[in-house]
């Protein structure tokens, strides 16, 4: 077996493409990649940039409104693998609020960040039916990701979450 088929990492633009055009008709594609192979192709080369592999790049990296956008759980390993990083943890978690605090190297002290139920209402996002089935994760994702953002820019490549 080829090493690239091992690790299901495509070695040239020709054989990226061949690879996008078969997964894009996969059932197993999400709905919004199925049939897709240049959406597919283009969320294999975001993960690519991000040090992430074709799958997890499709399974964490979702395409709206036409650009990538990063899962919460893929912005925060990307900051915790990277030495960066001294600790990123998770502090509060209700359905009222979830904060979260990290230390970046170099940083003379922690930064925390929180996202609060409030600030979902008024960004208009509590209607939606993730939100009010699982409110306290919702709020970990948002909380998480800006916190990411905000202290590790670099790290994420400021793709949108």
């Amino acid at each position: 077996m080829s090493t690239a088929l091992a690790t299901l990492e495509p070695q040239s633009l020709a054989e990226a493409e061949q690879f996008a055009r078969r997964l894009s008709e996969s059932s197993l594609m999400p709905q919004s990649l199925r049939g897709k192979p240049a959406d597919v192709l283009v969320v294999m080369l975001t993960g690519r940039e991000l040090g992430v592999s074709p799958l997890t790049a499709l399974r964490s990296i979702h395409v709206v409104q036409g650009r990538p956008v990063l899962d919460a759980a893929l912005i925060v390993a990307l900051v915790k693998k990277s030495p960066a990083c001294l600790y990123f943890q998770l502090v509060e978690s209700t359905d009222q609020r979830a904060t979260y605090e990290t230390q970046r190297k170099g940083d003379p002290k922690p930064t925390t960040m929180s996202y609060t139920i409030e600030q979902a209402q008024k960004a208009g996002l509590t209607g939606k039916d993730n939100w009010k089935h699982h409110t306290a994760a919702m709020l970990r994702a948002r909380a998480s990701s800006a916190l990411a953002r905000a202290v590790y820019p670099d790290l994420v490549l400021n793709v949108l979450t």
